[in-house]
């Protein structure tokens, strides 16, 4: 699409749905107001970005967003291999399931005991309708895919990013 063609936001804006609760911050009780790795302003203007969240049952363990600039910036410090395999597991299990389950077992997430759900979003809402849960079985599937420059690059991300990280909790982003 040619940025002429392109519809402004304002005008679709109530065509999309609200952020569902679960992509909501916990700490910040509404939608992430900065990107946690460069602190852009995702409000000022309805800045794309993916919410991540780790969850250990019904309660939030990690959370995060990022602008797309940062997610773009971050791919390109992974290793080609690690993006190739990333990108073939969501694109053999797409679409993802209709309802919350797991995209790669499709396990329902009412059986899982830590998962992650991510979303694209910008302005308050929810900008694809595709929210992608993994559960922590997949995740670690897919982070034993990964070359140890990725590894250790993800590994970096965390300790920029998150305040604290749980042992034992794979969240290889799977956004990246």
């Amino acid at each position: 699409m040619r940025e002429e063609d392109a519809v402004p936001f304002d005008e679709i804006k109530d065509q999309l749905p609200v952020i569902p609760p679960e992509l909501l911050s916990a700490y910040e009780e509404g939608p992430f107001k900065t990107c946690s790795y460069c602190a852009r302003d995702l409000e000022e203007v309805p800045f794309p970005h993916t919410v991540e969240k780790i969850f250990r049952g019904t309660e939030t363990i990690v959370e995060f967003a990022l602008c797309i600039p940062c997610i773009q910036s971050l791919r390109h410090e992974l290793s080609k291999e690690s993006l190739q395999a990333m990108d073939r597991f969501v694109k053999e299990r797409f679409p993802p399931p209709e309802d919350d389950s797991c995209l790669g077992c499709r396990k329902p997430r009412e059986e899982l005991t830590a998962y992650k759900m991510s979303g694209l979003c910008g302005g308050g809402r929810l900008l694809m309708p595709e929210i992608v849960t993994i559960c922590e079985t997949c995740a670690e599937r897919i982070a034993e895919k990964l070359s140890q420059k990725t590894r250790d690059r993800l590994d970096d991300f965390r300790q920029d990013v998150l305040d604290f990280f749980p042992d034992g909790l794979v969240i290889e982003p799977l956004v990246l």
